[in-house]
């Protein structure tokens, strides 16, 4: 009898185990908590600075293009948002318009990854008229160390 009892209360224990981590809060982005650009601009510009051990008057001139970076962010994110394709899948069971919006998103995709590419290049180039030949060089390594591993498919 006191087996069974045992048994029972360690099953109850991991059963409230197994609930109480199914109702932790998530971890990322929060809108509550959401940093608004000119936070974003300082926050990266502080990064920035420990990593490639800049000097104040180059973190002042990255603070100015990290503002014009984040607010085009902004801004970006704004008109991807009204612009988005409505998914038709779950409108309606037989709807004949779900090739021709797949064909539409993957068209909007390819835009807007064009259009990212472009303005990272810019930035890019901004970049490197403030730092010095030694920090860009250390730039452009971790710019392609981050594209390489975000482009890696996901085991």
């Amino acid at each position: 009898m006191s087996k069974k009892i045992g048994l029972l209360v360690v099953s109850c224990i991991y059963i409230f185990s197994f609930t109480a981590q199914a109702q932790r809060p998530r971890r990322g982005f929060n809108r509550n908590n959401a940093v608004n650009t000119e936070q974003h601009a300082k926050q990266m510009t502080e990064r920035m600075a420990f990593v490639y051990d800049l000097s104040d008057k180059q973190k002042a001139d990255l603070l100015i293009i990290n503002q014009e970076w984040a607010k085009e962010r902004q801004a970006y994110r704004s008109t991807r948002n009204s612009n988005r394709v409505r998914d038709c899948r779950y409108c309606c069971m037989d709807c004949n318009l779900q090739g021709q919006r797949a064909l539409q998103r993957d068209s909007i995709r390819k835009e807007n990854q064009l259009a990212r590419d472009q303005s990272r290049a810019a930035y890019s180039e901004k970049v490197k008229r403030i730092f010095t030949k030694k920090q860009f060089e250390k730039y452009t390594k971790a710019e392609q160390w981050k594209n390489q591993s975000k482009r890696q498919p996901k085991r």
